[in-house]
């Protein structure tokens, strides 16, 4: 193996602001579907707080089933 060649190295691609921007774009408009689509599977979230939405979740899947839908039986129509 040639450790110096760049077939052999994993790649990052740099996130620009606007990219970051147009992720969370669908938050500000009250649909988190394409958000979503971005967030791991296996993410460790914790809402803080002692109010309804507040938790620790451990993967994308409780997130969404436990705290987003509480806010959606308290804001069936957004916010």
């Amino acid at each position: 193996h040639n450790m110096s060649n760049p077939s052999n190295q994993t790649q990052t691609t740099a996130l620009s602001e606007q990219y970051v921007r147009s992720i969370f774009a669908s938050l500000e408009s009250g649909s988190g579907a394409s958000f979503f689509e971005h967030v791991d599977d296996h993410v460790d979230w914790t809402v803080k707080g002692t109010h309804a939405l507040a938790g620790h979740f451990t993967n994308k899947e409780s997130f969404l089933a436990g705290a987003l839908s509480r806010l959606n039986r308290v804001m069936p129509n957004g916010v």
